[in-house]
């Protein structure tokens, strides 16, 4: 075989080789990231000519760190996550849209609480220990924002985190008192009959802010311009 053929073969085994290199996308377990998940599974981003696959991240506020580590290339980020990183000096940025706030997203949101305790206005929440999925994360400081529009001291609540795989759990173990989730975890943990709907704080407050969006680091999306168009 002659060594022109050779690099010929080489060449044509490298190109594609390049192109499919791999692009792992961490986001938490929400319908947020399902635009990502549904192009993976659907086969939606091989037709593009990238190699994806989804990587789970336990806590959404631990996402810009992994971006900025490589252990993923793309994140999902949600919104006060992103522009607290930022705004703390990390070098990242928006690629792609995933979610926003509307009617349907905002009825999905709740405080879930469990057996034994009742609340009945915002002020109930005083003293209670509340697992969120990533303090300063989208759900927490929503619900923040609502406790300030009700009179209510965020710092009267105890807040810890709790990741959303395991929120059943430790409602059921009285770990904490209330969980802030969303849909399907809303529903699940009612009808396993683990305790109801404390709030609907998203639906109250009414807003229209984006959720999650796609980021990357900004070094990555300058070398990888071509690679972000086909994520796009």
């Amino acid at each position: 075989m002659s060594a022109g053929l050779v690099l010929g073969m080489s060449a044509g085994l490298t190109a594609p080789a390049l192109a499919q290199a791999k692009i792992q996308i961490g986001c938490t377990a929400t319908s947020d990231c399902a635009s990502a998940m549904v192009a993976v599974d659907e086969g939606i981003f091989r037709k593009h000519g990238l190699n994806v696959e989804m990587t789970p991240i336990a806590i959404n506020s631990n996402i810009p760190a992994a971006i900025l580590s490589n252990s993923i290339q793309v994140g999902g980020p949600t919104s006060t996550v992103f522009l607290q990183a930022v705004d703390g000096g990390l070098d990242l940025v928006a690629i792609a849209g995933a979610s926003v706030m509307n009617p349907t997203s905002n009825t999905a949101i709740a405080a879930f609480v469990r057996n034994g305790i009742t609340i009945k206005d915002p002020k109930d929440f005083i003293g209670k220990k509340v697992g969120a999925p990533g303090l300063n994360a989208f759900l927490h400081v929503l619900f923040v924002k609502w406790l300030v529009e009700k009179g209510v001291d965020p710092k009267s609540v105890n807040f810890v985190e709790v990741t959303f795989p395991t929120m059943a759990d430790i409602i059921k173990s009285g770990g904490v008192d209330a969980v802030l989730t969303a849909e399907p975890f809303v529903t699940r943990m009612s009808n396993a009959g683990l305790g109801s709907v404390g709030a609907r704080y998203g639906a109250e407050l009414g807003r229209t802010d984006p959720i999650i969006f796609y980021a990357a680091s900004r070094d990555w999306a300058e070398k990888n311009v071509a690679t972000v168009k086909k994520f796009r």
